[in-house]
């Protein structure tokens, strides 16, 4: 498999964004397989929790030719389908991109993120990178308390 990065960050990344009117979702295609042809796309979504705030998740997405979609959603997987490190780069920028777009678009009061607390460093650091996009935004983020193994963030908007 060669993963070909289709993303000109230099330009408009051509999300589309959907919303059922309670679940938002940004999608845009980063690449493709050169050798199955497979497509690659970044999918971000705010989902209602329980509790009335809204859920951050991201995904990347690869689609083949036979209809099949499968979903990476860690780092380690992301690395084995896309092996560039400049390449992963690119898809970190689309997602914060697609995170941006969603929160100016929709403007959540409250959004929630939970991850493994297990997660080494590296990997944290894109966790990281993705709140950046909240607090330029205008967010504040709460770590809180560790529960069940998850480490989890409120991001609160502040104006």
């Amino acid at each position: 498999m060669a993963f070909v990065c289709t993303l000109d960050l230099t330009g408009d990344l051509g999300f589309n964004v959907f919303s059922s009117g309670v679940e938002h979702a940004a999608q845009c295609t980063v690449g493709y397989d050169d050798d199955t042809d497979s497509t690659f796309s970044v999918l971000v979504a705010l989902s209602p929790t329980v509790g009335g705030d809204m859920e951050l998740s991201f995904a990347v997405v690869e689609a083949d030719l036979d209809g099949h979609a499968y979903e990476y959603r860690n780092g380690l997987d992301t690395r084995n389908r896309i092996r560039d490190t400049d390449d992963r780069a690119k898809v970190l920028v689309a997602a914060c991109t697609a995170v941006k777009a969603l929160i100016d678009r929709f403007e959540p009061m409250r959004v929630f993120r939970c991850v493994p607390a297990t997660l080494p460093e590296k990997a944290l650091q894109k966790h990281v990178t993705i709140h950046k996009v909240f607090t330029e935004a205008g967010y504040t983020i709460l770590e809180l308390e560790q529960v069940a193994g998850t480490r989890a963030w409120l991001m609160e908007r502040v104006y």
